[in-house]
C-alpha cells in the first residue's frame, strides 16, 4: 500500500489502532466480503536441496530434503508441491509448508469496507492496515 505522502510500504500485520470503531449504519458506506478457498490446498509439500561440503554429503542430507503441512479444513486431497529456493534446510522446508498452509488460510476471508470521509473522529487520517 502507499501512505499519505505516495510512498510505497510493504509491511506485516498493521499494529497501528484506529480511534474509531467502524459502524454499520453510522460510518460504513459499504462493505464488500470476498470468500474464496482456490489457493488453498489440503497438503503443502516442500521439497529442496542444498550444496554439501566433506562432513556433509550424501542424498539423504542433500538432495532428499522434505517437509509438509496439512490443512485440515481442505478435505478432498489437493496437495501443492512447492520447490524451495536456495540452500534449504530440513527447518526451511518445514519453515516453508507451515507458512503457505497459514498464509493462505488467511487470505480466505478479505473485507473491504468503504466509510464516509477519509479522517477518523479525531481527525486523522484513516491508514490502510490499521487494526478496527
Amino acid at each position: 500500500w502507499d501512505d499519505e505522502e505516495g510512498n510505497l510500504l510493504i509491511g506485516t500485520v498493521g499494529n497501528d489502532r484506529a480511534t474509531t470503531a467502524l459502524v454499520w449504519g453510522e460510518n460504513i458506506l459499504t462493505c464488500y466480503t470476498e470468500q474464496s478457498i482456490r489457493e488453498r490446498f489440503s497438503e503443502y509439500q516442500v521439497a529442496g536441496q542444498r550444496a554439501g561440503d566433506d562432513v556433509d554429503h550424501g542424498e539423504a542430507t542433500l538432495t532428499a530434503l522434505r517437509a509438509r503441512a496439512r490443512d485440515s479444513q481442505i478435505t478432498r486431497y489437493r496437495p501443492q508441491h512447492i520447490q524451495q529456493s536456495g540452500n534449504a534446510t530440513g527447518a526451511s522446508c518445514r519453515a516453508r509448508s507451515q507458512f503457505e498452509a497459514q498464509q493462505r488460510a488467511a487470505r480466505t476471508d478479505e473485507t473491504t469496507y468503504t466509510v464516509q470521509g477519509w479522517r477518523q473522529g479525531d481527525g486523522s487520517l484513516w491508514k490502510p492496515n490499521q487494526r478496527v
